[in-house]
């Protein structure tokens, strides 16, 4: 609306406004009406127009201020809100910026205004950011992206910017907010994150219970044939129903060391001293009774049978999956498997060293990593692998252990795998109690 009384003198001012619905308009007033109309006075400013302002000098005295207090108001809404305000040029030359970017990013305004704002764009989003805001200048269109800003300590801060285009005192400008996103950014990953690691163990499950089914559905078929056959002794039979009561309390301890692992992302693991030589030997009869259609020879070299180490009974689940994919990539009709154990030794620890030598069909270089990786099953080509190591990698890791492969013969991939383990030994005191308790019992 416009006062015709005062049209001949006109004061513009141009300046961002707050909407209450939280958006930056770029408005233009005019005139004391409408400039009080602005800021929600205007039947105030129709009784003070006729009783005390009698000629247009007192009214351009009332505009002046009505300007400097809207100005003022303005101007400590703009600074005390919660996020960057900027006004750049079309080159991204920032022309205004408020005082928040000190509390956010560390830097004065009077530092960055007459600066480019791509020098506090991450490189990696600098790309992006630049064809967002060319394709916003183009069309003419409202524009809204994330990249991560520069501090002045030099680290990186996860924004969210929206913006569009604006005219101000008769030149395109682009008016935009950054909101610093870090807290909803570390949500978003620790969403991701649950979602792949519940993933993984539904892998996990899955690639576990199939082999406890594969072994039970071996022992059925043998069982099935010697009840056929009168030459068979009962005590043969009496090992295979032994052997399937086996599985099923493998499969019962399957889930909860499903369900520990879980825990794992979420809280520390409890540890102890583990005897080696007990949990091998149950892996090592493990492995032979579930292929028993297969000839699998596994030789044991250790130096001492007391060896134990910083461990749980996790251990045995470590084990048992690097036998089983020894087995199961091996085309050779006779599986040998090689188990050395020595101490090894580095700047800071004491390491029992495990190495699982086959037969198989090998590793190549470009895989030797990525096997340990979850998801690595996507692979259609190697089906099955790489879930079972997932979960030793995973397992070794809150040991405090390493585990890598290379090959059995260096240079040639094919003639089978060398799976390393380090895991770190038991301490003295720890060693005593778990004689003791062995002594006991």
């Amino acid at each position: 609306m416009v006062c015709r009384a005062f049209c001949k003198k006109k004061y513009f001012l141009n300046h961002p406004i707050f909407h209450f619905c939280g958006k930056i308009h770029i408005c233009q007033a005019f005139c004391v009406y409408s400039i009080l109309k602005l800021i929600g006075n205007c039947e105030k400013a129709s009784r003070k127009g006729q009783k005390d302002y009698k000629n247009e000098k007192g009214v351009l005295k009332m505009v002046d201020d009505e300007l400097e207090h809207f100005k003022e108001r303005n101007s400590f809404l703009i600074n005390n809100f919660l996020d960057v305000i900027i006004e750049m040029e079309l080159d991204g030359t920032i022309a205004y910026i408020n005082s928040r970017i000190l509390d956010l990013f560390g830097y004065d305004p009077e530092d960055v205004i007459g600066t480019s704002s791509f020098n506090f764009v991450h490189p990696e989003d600098r790309v992006n950011v630049e064809k967002g805001m060319t394709e916003a200048i183009k069309n003419r269109q409202f524009f809204s992206m994330d990249f991560r800003v520069k501090h002045k300590e030099g680290y990186y801060i996860p924004v969210h910017s929206k913006g569009s285009m604006s005219r101000l005192e008769g030149n395109l400008r682009i008016v935009t907010v950054l909101r610093e996103v870090t807290e909803l950014k570390e949500v978003e990953a620790k969403l991701k994150e649950a979602f792949e690691r519940e993933n993984f163990y539904k892998d996990l499950f899955t690639h576990d219970i199939n082999n406890i089914l594969q072994i039970i559905q071996s022992s059925m078929s043998l069982l099935t044939l010697f009840q056929n056959n009168p030459e068979v002794q009962q005590e043969e039979i009496r090992d295979i129903i032994k052997l399937l009561n086996g599985q099923v309390v493998r499969g019962s301890r399957l889930v909860s060391n499903v369900r520990r692992l879980s825990e794992l992302e979420t809280q520390e693991i409890s540890l102890g001293s583990t005897r080696i030589s007990e949990v091998l030997e149950n892996a090592i009869k493990f492995v032979q009774e579930g292929y028993q259609e297969k000839e699998v020879t596994i030789h044991l070299d250790t130096p001492n049978k007391d060896i134990t180490v910083q461990a749980n009974d996790l251990l045995q689940d470590v084990f048992e999956n690097i036998l089983i994919n020894a087995v199961k990539y091996t085309n050779d009709p006779l599986i040998n498997i090689d188990i050395y154990i020595s101490e090894e030794r580095d700047l800071e620890k004491k390491y029992c060293k495990f190495q699982f030598m086959d037969n198989g069909i090998g590793i190549p270089d470009s895989r030797k990593e990525i096997i340990f990786q979850e998801g690595n099953r996507k692979d259609k080509s190697v089906k099955g692998m790489g879930i079972g190591l997932s979960l030793v990698k995973k397992i070794i890791e809150r040991y405090d252990g390493k585990i890598w492969v290379e090959d059995r013969i260096q240079g040639d991939y094919s003639k089978g795998s060398n799976f390393i383990v380090l895991i770190p030994l038991a301490k003295s005191k720890e060693i005593e109690e778990v004689s003791r308790r062995q002594d006991l019992s």
